[in-house]
């Protein structure tokens, strides 16, 4: 039980924090690498660039906001989804299913 909670807080940690609708109204908007699909917004790619990508040169020549469909991989490695995709060899976040 103490490793499934460490991989839940793990995860919680690596997704980006995306505000809901409602209150204020605004949403966080999120970008895909083009290599790896990995979503995240440009905050969060200025400061760690793409984990999954070591050649990672730059925001706007790595990223796109034209992206459909959004997977959730906890455990990539362990993910049928993950492997269907392609994506069992990244790290834990949410991804897009296509980039365009």
């Amino acid at each position: 039980q103490s490793q499934a909670l460490d991989q839940l807080v793990d995860f919680q940690s690596a997704i980006p924090k995306i505000s809901r609708m409602g209150g204020g109204g605004s949403r966080t908007r999120l970008f895909a690498c083009v290599r790896c699909h990995l979503l995240k917004t440009k905050e969060q790619f200025d400061k760690n660039q793409c984990e999954n990508c070591p050649d990672f040169d730059s925001f706007e020549e790595n990223t796109t906001s034209i992206y459909e469909g959004i997977v959730t991989l906890i455990n990539p490695k362990e993910s049928y989804v993950g492997n269907v995709l392609g994506l069992s060899d990244v790290i834990p976040g949410m991804y897009a299913m296509t980039v365009g």
